[in-house]
Parts: structure tokens; sequence; C-alpha cells
């Protein structure tokens, strides 16, 4: 591979399932289908077009993260709503160092 002609990846967010990938930048400019929903999607002719502005949508380890901490959560929820909601989750679980009763 020569100097300037490494792949870059362009990340897609797709409107309708909120679901988010990566494609080869021989794509930009193209539409491609969505892998998970079947979407037409524009694919961004640069990586400065791409999804600006656009929040990132929760990660799969998150999602499973509050899950075992039992929070509630709709699965098109952001990635900074959901590591809130988890922060939120953690600060008020007790400790196991605290004692149960000062009896």
């Amino acid at each position: 591979m020569t100097k300037g002609s490494a792949t870059v990846a362009i990340y897609i967010f797709c409107p309708q399932c909120k679901g988010s990938f990566k494609v080869r930048d021989e794509y930009a400019g193209k539409q491609g289908v969505c892998p998970k929903c079947g979407h037409v999607i524009r694919i961004a002719s640069s990586t400065s077009e791409t999804q600006r502005g656009v929040p990132r949508p929760a990660t799969k380890a998150q999602k499973e993260e509050a899950h075992r901490l039992g929070i509630e959560f709709d699965e098109r929820i952001t990635y900074v709503d959901l590591k809130k909601k988890i922060e939120a989750a953690q600060a008020a679980k007790p400790t196991d160092d605290a004692p149960d009763s000062l009896a």
C-alpha cells in the first residue's frame, strides 16, 4: 500500500432503523442498502460530510450493561443518553462494603 492510498471508513447512520455501520470510502457519493433493514441510504461523498450532528447510537456493550442493571430503555437510545442512565444507576447502587445495619 502506497502512502495516501489507505482505505478510510465512512460511518453511516440509517434514519429508518437507527442502525449504524461503516463502509469503505470507495462507496462515497453512492447509494447503498442498510444491512439491518434494507432502507436505501445515500452514502456521503466524503468523511467531512458524514452524518454531522447525528447522535451516536448506544453500543451493544452499553445495552447489555443497562439490562444487567435493570434499566429500561428504547432500543434507539443514544450513546450519551444511555451512558447517563448507566452512570446514575451505578451511583445509586449501594456498595458491597457498606454494612447492612448499624445495630
